[in-house]
């Protein structure tokens, strides 16, 4: 049977063609699109928004070369989401529900687009079989590759050149799986519900059924925050090390602020988080709001980082600094399907340079013999390595690498990142002592 439910004709069928057709329009996030279109809606249907959308914007590659391959014509933009949700769904359904999914989309082009659109739509639908069927394999070339992951060509010989033809194509398909719901526990994990599995990571539990049933009471108490194993990564690094002053660099919505407060000392600690004022700073003010660790003291401030002065700061330099940098997301392409159809090679390049700067921004902040921790939830080894190497070249006088971790998700097992803990030198003290 269909994973979906049966109601073609709901509402959340409609919201998803409009989420959608805003998402063709414009390429915005898809989140903040759901967070908007689905808001009003039942949870039952808010989840089918979710999985529709998500298995379009996911699929969306190949679900264009699906439709190019029998329309006699490009169609308008509300046409082509319409039959982008369409063929989702039919590519989902089992045999029996098939025609039924083709002869709900049919009646819904008459009703939203007219008698023309929907004999355009009636006749791309028939045709979907025999294009399936003649649907390249995906292990003969890299653009039968691109098309059935629906990865950007480009994108994918970046990494084939760097990681080789194998693991790209396993990164491709990691990427194409529904993520897993992951809950890390704050303190004591006894007496937690059944839906929460235990994994090989310690403190955090796979989520099983209804988000709500399973961890509701535990998130509202600050017992428990939703997040990927991966970023407990980055944190690590600080393990060992005494630390009394943290500063959590491009931290919003604050989810390694949380991970950073078990790395303070209780008695006196200090964390002080720094993003962009807007939205996502205030939901890192409502999250840091709920978790704590008694005798750490929080200040959230807003403010560009490239523009930050000492003088904005409670200190002017701290023990550690975390600066998880704005990234490609090619780490979590599962979680953000979306964003890999934002970014092009000439972004890319202008990311990296928006890295290098602000990790040269955040290294004026670390104390004598601090750490700075430089983060990434991306694969790519120009957005990590290469950044650190220059950085070094730079600096290298003033700090040394010692500490890097990297995650690629089809053998972590969980979403991509890289990490690097960099020194800053004590000029005082000879280095090859």
């Amino acid at each position: 049977m269909s994973k979906l439910d049966h109601h073609s004709s709901s509402r959340s069928w409609q919201v998803s063609v409009q989420v959608i057709e805003r998402f063709l329009k414009s390429s915005p996030k898809l989140d903040e699109l759901l967070s908007g279109g689905a808001r009003h809606l039942p949870e039952g249907q808010v989840a089918r928004v979710h999985f529709l959308s998500y298995g379009v914007v996911r699929h969306l590659g190949r679900l264009k070369a699906l439709i190019a391959e029998v329309a006699r014509r490009p169609p308008k933009r509300m046409c082509q989401a319409l039959l982008l949700v369409t063929i989702w769904e039919w590519l989902q359904s089992d045999d029996i529900l098939k025609p039924k999914v083709v002869h709900h989309a049919v009646e819904r082009a008459k009703a939203l687009l007219g008698e023309p659109e929907s004999a355009f739509v009636n006749a791309v639908l028939r045709q979907l079989p025999k294009a399936v069927a003649r649907e390249p394999d995906s292990r003969k070339s890299l653009p039968a590759l691109a098309r059935i992951n629906s990865h950007p060509e480009w994108l994918l010989r970046r990494y084939g050149q760097r990681y080789g033809q194998r693991a790209t194509a396993k990164w491709s398909q990691w990427n194409q799986r529904i993520p897993k719901i992951y809950c890390h526990i704050l303190g004591d994990p006894t007496g937690l519900p059944e839906e929460l599995i235990p994994t090989d990571w310690p403190g955090f539990y796979r989520v099983s059924g209804n988000l709500r049933n399973a961890a509701g009471n535990l998130l509202r108490d600050g017992r428990a925050y939703i997040q990927d194993p991966s970023t407990r990564l980055g944190p690590s690094l600080i393990s060992g090390e005494r630390v009394r002053s943290i500063l959590d660099l491009c931290a919003a919505p604050g989810g390694k602020s949380i991970h950073l407060l078990k790395c303070l000392e209780a008695s006196g600690g200090l964390l002080v988080s720094v993003d962009l004022p807007g939205p996502r700073f205030d939901r890192m003010k409502m999250n840091l709001a709920r978790y704590g660790v008694e005798g750490v003291r929080k200040r959230q401030i807003p403010a560009d980082v490239l523009q930050l002065k000492g003088k904005d700061l409670p200190l002017e330099q701290f023990d550690c600094v975390y600066l998880d940098v704005p990234c490609s997301n090619s780490g979590v392409f599962q979680r953000r399907p979306d964003a890999k159809y934002r970014m092009g090679q000439d972004s890319l390049t202008r990311l990296i340079a928006l890295q290098e700067k602000l990790i040269g921004a955040a290294a004026r902040f670390v104390g004598p013999e601090g750490r700075l921790i430089y983060s990434t939830c991306s694969i790519d080894f120009e957005e990590n390595a290469g950044v650190v190497s220059r950085f070094l070249d730079r600096h290298g006088d003033r700090f040394r690498e010692v500490g890097r971790i990297i995650s690629l998700p089809w053998e972590s097992g969980h979403d991509g990142c890289g990490a690097f803990a960099l020194q800053r030198l004590n000029p005082h003290v000879s280095q090859n002592a």
